[in-house]
């Protein structure tokens, strides 16, 4: 736990990985304060895309929160960064707005957000992405000293010009002894940014030795290692040989739920 002292700021920088993103919810909650969804996916039409987002105060006290946007992305590694504004060609920003930016949220009360994304002819087909913080205002005692807590939740929205789709391919599977840990290479060789759930069964022959269910955000031509995170909630212990893993990605596209299967060979 961190330490409280007088007049030092705390920023506790919180984003769907770290707060629910394992479990496949498509929401965050975090010190008094619920965002939905975390992960959108917005189509256009003639260059016009609409989104709501929900933010509900679900504590006992009225709160302020602030809106503001950035370009996104993940490292191989599976790092969530805040990019620059202008670096990227897929950079959403110039062409989104939101309203209300400020917003005031009684006790147990929501508040809708209406997102707009406009893009203007001129941009090519293809996927544009930003990364809407939310930041709670609010600042909180404890002992009578005043505690400066920068709380922010985060929603990645994905606006599509034309037709796409994501596509996946497994390049390989490897186990990391120090940290007994299953990671799986994804490499998204498709133009449209996925959150799948990743339903996946390690077997040595016919013996069963782990399965599980992890729930992840691959970007669209990126490559990202995904741990595996075993359903019994126990560190995993492998001994040497050759592995089989199999599953499947669950994922919606263009409303329509889709089941990709993957089979591939771990030797270790």
């Amino acid at each position: 736990m961190l330490p409280i002292t007088r007049n030092k700021l705390f920023q506790l920088i919180l984003t769907s990985s770290l707060i629910l993103g394992n479990l496949g919810w498509n929401c965050a909650v975090w010190a008094g304060i619920l965002l939905k969804p975390i992960f959108l996916v917005v189509e256009t039409e003639r260059g016009q895309g609409k989104g709501i987002l929900i933010l509900k105060n679900t504590g006992s006290q009225p709160l302020r929160v602030r809106l503001s946007a950035d370009p996104y992305t993940y490292t191989e590694k599976g790092e969530f960064k805040r990019l620059k504004p202008g670096t990227q060609n897929s950079d959403l920003t110039p062409y989104l707005r939101f309203a209300p930016q400020e917003i005031s949220i009684a006790a147990y009360q929501e508040q809708k957000v209406r997102l707009v994304s406009l893009l203007p002819p001129s941009l090519p087909d293809g996927e544009y992405r930003a990364a809407v913080t939310v930041e709670n205002l609010n600042n909180s005692t404890q002992d009578g000293l005043s505690v400066g807590f920068s709380l922010r939740l985060v929603s990645l929205i994905n606006v599509h010009k034309g037709e796409l789709q994501a596509k996946f391919k497994t390049a390989q599977a490897n186990y990391k002894p120090a940290l007994q840990q299953l990671q799986l290479l994804v490499h998204n060789q498709g133009e449209a940014t996925a959150r799948p759930d990743i339903i996946w069964t390690l077997k040595q022959g016919k013996t069963k030795i782990a399965s599980g269910k992890t729930t992840a955000v691959l970007l669209a031509k990126h490559k990202r290692n995904i741990i595996l995170n075993n359903q019994e909630g126990k560190d995993l212990k492998l001994e040497k040989g050759v592995y089989q893993l199999t599953g499947e990605f669950l994922c919606t596209q263009k409303s329509q739920q889709e089941r990709i299967p993957f089979q591939i060979e771990m030797q270790y």
